[in-house]
């Protein structure tokens, strides 16, 4: 056979190119090649895990390889279910979420609460998972209490001062369902907190004592009967008694109230009713002389914890 210049060639028959094509491919990893010579077929098809022919069990597995946990992320592949999960882990790390509130409330970890309770008191439900941190600032000034709720650490459930704030941290250790550690306090006034010492199981507690820096407008309780002291009066406080006849003011034994040593709380007599210092259960009062009352209208002083449910009487006072 000859082309249009004359020149003779043999023809290639459709079998035989086929043929070529089939001889010219080579299967890699994870192929395989079939060749049908009757039907005139090449039949290419990838293997397990090769090219395309991925599963999806495959990729599920090559993803969660792929994924690295930074700080304060933990990251878990459940290969049964195919489900990866990301969370942040509870820490100092994680960002700060503000609220203001007026009404009560439930915080979650690393809530800054900013509450406001000039409509009326409110209560916030602070999370004891362990590490979970919460700051709560009332911001008003209004008589209107911020309640902290029942497992948080003794005397440090309310905050009734503008500004004042609790930060707290998680424990779900102690039974029955956990508490809420204060690990910061801070007063009215913008005063600075101190480190207080620590706590039967080791905790160590902030607290402000009116024994520490004098460097903010003291807090004024005024008393028109006899009154028992309670924790928060150690708080830069001034007890006033403005009653016309005679009173007391009791000081609880430490099973009622944690007391810290070296607390110092001031009194003073504004009415014409004499003021008598009486102790609590287990409670020893020290006064020069065995003195135990003011002195008359307008006498001052103040008690100071020594620890072991025994305080020193000081200022104007006689028996």
């Amino acid at each position: 056979m000859s082309d249009t210049s004359g020149k003779y060639y043999n023809p290639i028959l459709q079998e035989q190119v086929q043929d070529i094509v089939a001889d010219m491919l080579v299967a890699g990893t994870n192929i395989t090649l079939s060749y049908n010579d009757p039907t005139g077929k090449l039949t290419i098809v990838s293997g397990a895990g090769g090219g395309g022919g991925l599963t999806t069990e495959d990729v599920q597995d090559i993803v969660g390889a792929l994924c690295v946990a930074s700080t304060n992320m933990t990251i878990t592949y459940n290969d049964a279910a195919n489900t990866l999960t990301f969370a942040a882990a509870t820490g100092s790390a994680l960002p700060w979420t503000v609220r203001r509130i007026t009404a009560n409330y439930t915080a979650v970890d690393h809530d800054y609460v900013l509450a406001d309770a000039t409509s009326g008191p409110i209560s916030v439900t602070l999370p004891l998972t362990t590490g979970a941190e919460v700051i709560v600032v009332k911001i008003d000034n209004s008589a209107n209490a911020v309640t902290l709720g029942a497992n948080v650490d003794g005397g440090f459930q309310t905050l009734d001062g503008q500004y004042q704030s609790r930060h707290t941290m998680g424990d779900s250790v102690p039974s029955p369902s956990g508490m809420a550690r204060v690990i910061a306090e801070r007063k009215p006034f913008g005063s600075p907190s101190r480190l207080g010492p620590p706590s039967g199981d080791g905790t160590l507690n902030m607290q402000s004592r009116a024994d520490h820096f004098h460097d903010t407008l003291p807090i004024v309780v005024s008393n028109a009967g006899s009154y028992t002291l309670v924790l928060t009066d150690a708080d830069n406080k001034i007890i006033e008694q403005t009653s016309s006849s005679a009173n007391t003011i009791t000081i609880p034994p430490t099973a009622s109230v944690a007391w810290v040593a070296q607390s110092t709380i001031e009194w003073s007599q504004q009415g014409a009713g004499q003021i008598t210092f009486v102790p609590g259960s287990g409670v020893t009062i020290h006064g020069r002389g065995g003195a135990t009352k003011s002195a008359g209208q307008y006498a001052a002083g103040g008690l100071r914890f020594r620890g072991s449910n025994v305080w020193d009487l000081f200022g104007d006072i006689t028996t």
